[in-house]
Formats: structure tokens, sequence, C-alpha cells
């Protein structure tokens, strides 16, 4: 890892044959991408302590499929993130500051297959979370969602792996029933959890 890496040149912007561009682990405080940067499909920007911010043209990386920010300081995802059509794994674990989700999220409802918000300050799921009917992996791990998970969960019908564990919910709602491609189900240390609903069968 270059981790006296802090600045990117301004140039990279202009690459527009740029694919892949992964800078886990440096020092880095701005992604400077833009409208020539349509072609980028992996973003990977992990363990960049000093991030606080994704680009402000988030809405041109249209060919984007994954974009993994683990452990840094990001605060905020931008409305943009509605636009990313081709979007299929979103990773934020450990993104302290990250209190919620943007409703535009629900724009990914046929692109995105895996989210992982284990370890963020998020305490609710927005109204359109059910739109991501594609969604087959969700990890809320140390989350601090509490009370009962919304029932509209029941809509991910293609949900195949469900991690809660170490979060203070108090109940599952019904509708999970309906996951009937869930195939993992993980509740460990959830301690407040007294009793379970009727699983899919």
């Amino acid at each position: 890892s270059c981790t006296e890496l802090n600045m990117l040149p301004a140039e990279l912007g202009g690459l527009e044959a740029l694919k892949e561009l992964l800078i886990d682990e440096t020092s880095v405080h701005d992604i400077p991408l833009g409208s020539d940067s349509k072609k980028l499909e992996t973003l990977s920007a992990s363990n960049c302590l000093s991030l606080s911010l994704l680009p402000h043209s988030f809405e041109h990386l249209t060919s984007l499929s994954e974009l993994s920010i683990d452990n840094s300081n990001i605060t905020e995802l931008p409305d943009g993130v509605g636009e990313l059509v081709k979007l299929r794994r979103l990773s934020l674990s450990n993104c302290h500051w990250i209190r919620e989700l943007p409703e535009c999220i629900g724009q990914l409802g046929r692109s995105l297959e895996e989210l992982d918000i284990s370890g963020t300050g998020v305490s609710e799921l927005p109204d359109s979370f059910e739109n991501l009917r594609s969604l087959k992996v969700l990890k809320m791990d140390y989350c601090f969602i509490k009370g009962e998970i919304p029932g509209d969960i029941g809509e991910l019908i293609n949900l195949r792996i469900l991690k809660l564990r170490y979060s203070p919910i108090s109940s599952l709602p019904p509708e999970i029933k309906f996951l009937s491609k869930l195939e993992t189900l993980d509740l460990l240390h959830c301690d407040m959890l007294h009793e379970l609903p009727a699983l899919p069968s």
C-alpha cells in the first residue's frame, strides 16, 4: 500500500479508458473523477482515513459495478449514487459517520446484488429499500437499527444471505417468511432478540 500518497493528479479524471481505480490504504482526501470516467467499473478506496467525500460528479460513473469505501471517513453517499445503474456491489462497512442511506438507493433495484453497511451509523432503512429486489447479500452487522426490521424486507425476494450479528434488533417481521431463497440468517449476539417468526419453508 502507498500510505504516503495523499493526492491524486487532476489528470486522472481525463483517463477515458480507466476501468479500475484501487487506492486502498492511501492518505488521499479527494478523488478527481469526472464526466470522462464513464468506463470506470471498480472503485476501491477502503481504509482511506483521510477520505471524507466522494466525487461530486458521481452520476457520470455509469459503468461502475463495484464501490468499496470500507473504513473511511465518508459522511454520506451523494444523491448521484442512484444514477449508478450498473452497480452490483456497494460496501460501506465501518464507515462510522454514515448515518443514513439516501432514498435514491432504491433506484438500484435492477442491479445491486450485495450491500454491506456493517459498522455504520445507519439506524433505519429508507422507504425505497424495498425496491432492491436484485439484492442477494445484505450485511448489517454491528448496526444501530433498533426495534423491528421493517416488513419491507420481505420484498427482497432474491436475498440469500442476511447478516445482523451484534445488532440491537428486538424482533424480525413476519414478512421474512417470503424470503424463499434465504440460505444464511446470521443473528449471532442479537441479545435483544427473544423469538423468531415463521421462517421460509
